[in-house]
């Protein structure tokens, strides 16, 4: 096992939601509440108009033409288009887009997320805590100053998720000026719930999707108590107090600097 695969999970709730999320209440929105946030409210950190779907900004640059079947299911001319502007997408429809709820919480690893806090050779353990980077990134996120719950045992975790028919996973982040990779996309349909432009990526998303049992309200699924692998803090500062202590998972580089 590697650094990069050890980390945690941190979600920030409401304060009258604390005791309901360690009791196992995932609260799912749907994916049109983050389109609105950002088309209704200007607002581009949690909201998103992309969501649920992957786009591509046209560039001046590209050529694009159309043209019109004949008889013969043929093409004859390709008429070429001049200052074409603005953006394409694919992914969910618009009834899923209403239907589809998803969680979200950072995934901070050992390998990215986190800096030695203490070393001891003779017992050959290290101590891992939050890197200021992150903890900067988390303390801008929550701007409301919402209660950050850390889940430290991801693998139970998932099995909970995985038993109570969740979908989930890490958000892939893609190159929105990328003809390329856009057109080159052939994932899963229900994929689109589970990807986001780059200027998102410091986020480091892990995501729980479901499906609604009404279209455009939120709802709650219980998975089953997190009170035996998460804690809840009461600020983004009091996440320095957390440690994750390993034996045998690490070298050291020629700078005491940990390797995965």
């Amino acid at each position: 096992m590697l650094l990069r695969d050890i980390g945690v999970y941190i979600k920030f709730v409401e304060k009258q939601h604390v005791q309901g999320t360690l009791k196992g209440e995932i609260h799912f929105e749907p994916l049109q509440n983050f389109r609105n946030l950002e088309n209704n409210e200007g607002d581009e950190i949690i909201g998103d108009k992309f969501e649920g779907s992957r786009v591509y900004n046209i560039k001046k640059t590209d050529k694009i033409s159309v043209g019109i079947y004949d008889e013969d299911n043929q093409i004859n001319e390709w008429i070429p288009l001049h200052e074409v502007s603005g953006s394409i997408n694919k992914g969910l429809n618009n009834l899923d887009i209403k239907s589809i709820g998803i969680a979200s919480m950072f995934y901070l690893t050992c390998d990215k997320n986190f800096e030695m806090y203490n070393l001891d050779e003779s017992k050959g353990t290290c101590d891992l805590k939050l890197n200021e980077e992150t903890l900067n990134d988390l303390q801008k996120f929550n701007d409301d100053k919402r209660t950050p719950i850390l889940i430290y045992d991801v693998f139970k975790f998932r099995k909970l998720l995985k038993k109570s028919g969740l979908s989930y996973g890490p958000i892939e982040y893609y190159d929105e000026n990328d003809a390329k990779g856009f057109f080159n996309d052939n994932d899963p349909y229900l994929s689109g719930a589970f990807k986001k432009r780059n200027k998102y990526s410091n986020q480091k998303e892990f995501r729980i999707a479901n499906k609604l049992l009404n279209p455009n309200k939120s709802e709650e699924v219980r998975i089953g108590s997190l009170k035996n692998i998460a804690n809840s803090f009461d600020t983004v500062n009091d996440l320095n107090k957390f440690r994750i202590l390993g034996s045998g998972l690490y070298t050291v580089d020629s700078n005491n600097q940990l390797e995965s």
